[in-house]
């Protein structure tokens, strides 16, 4: 009876031993990723609250708007718990905080890299690659600059006066008053903004792209009648987006 009891006692002290060092651990990930791609298109001719009327002899300009919207902010968040510790941690990781360990892209890079493209989409279809002015392409930065706090289209006109640049014309000298003259620096305008990630050819070929599957903005850029261009691209680091203007002409106004 007594060797019967004994090994008895002995189970029941196992199974309490194991029950004892059981222990319960669990990793909780969570992911969030949202991802939004938005084009816009702008009607090409400006209201007329975007832009003064001007009485002339020459055609209105037309202007055209490709707003690309990039991936949101992506957040990771990972929860360790044990039953060893009553300590709980949690890890974000975001868009702005990754952003600061990249490297910016360098905006001229990106502007001569925009070019290339849209000269090789050009030369694919047949059509013949725009040359690039300098003269112009300064009025173009001027305007992606403007583009941050005012994205929207301006009259031609008005910013080739601020820069003076391109072929004057006094209108005075046809009896209108001085405050018509003007000059023509270029003919069509594209502008874009878009929250681009990578290197300055990630960048450049993402905007290329962009206005090259936008029908309204390749009607002109990729027409062999606008023989020139000139591409502005900077990036504010206010709100993460790069900003970018393209000029394309039919004549050489200034260089």
């Amino acid at each position: 009876m007594r060797k019967t009891i004994i090994p008895l006692l002995c189970c029941g002290l196992m199974l309490c031993s194991a029950c004892n060092k059981a222990e319960h651990s669990y990793i909780e990930n969570q992911s969030a990723v949202s991802e939004t791609a938005t084009v816009e298109q702008v009607s090409e001719i400006p209201t007329e609250e975007e832009k003064e009327t001007v009485s002339t002899e020459s055609s209105p300009t037309q202007s055209t708007t490709i707003v690309i919207n990039e991936p949101a902010k992506q957040e990771t968040k990972i929860t360790n718990t044990s039953s060893n510790t009553s300590l709980t941690t949690e890890t974000t990781i975001t868009k702005e905080q990754v952003t600061e360990e990249i490297e910016i892209a360098d905006s001229t890079e990106v502007e001569r890299l925009v070019i290339k493209y849209i000269n090789e989409y050009r030369t694919a279809q047949g059509d013949t690659e725009a040359i690039t002015l300098i003269g112009l392409t300064k009025v173009a930065r001027y305007r992606a600059r403007q583009l941050i706090t005012d994205f929207a289209h301006t009259d031609i006109r008005e910013v080739c006066a601020q820069l003076k640049y391109g072929i004057y014309f006094d209108m005075t000298e046809y009896g209108m008053d001085e405050k018509y003259n003007y000059y023509e620096g270029y003919d069509r305008e594209a502008i874009c903004k878009g929250e681009w990630f990578g290197d300055a050819d990630m960048i450049a070929e993402n905007i290329a792209e962009g206005f090259k599957n936008s029908a309204k903005h390749w009607d002109y850029l990729g027409d062999s009648k606008y023989e020139y261009i000139a591409v502005g691209i900077t990036y504010n680091e206010a709100d993460k987006y790069w900003y970018g203007c393209v000029f394309m002409s039919t004549e050489n106004y200034g260089g």
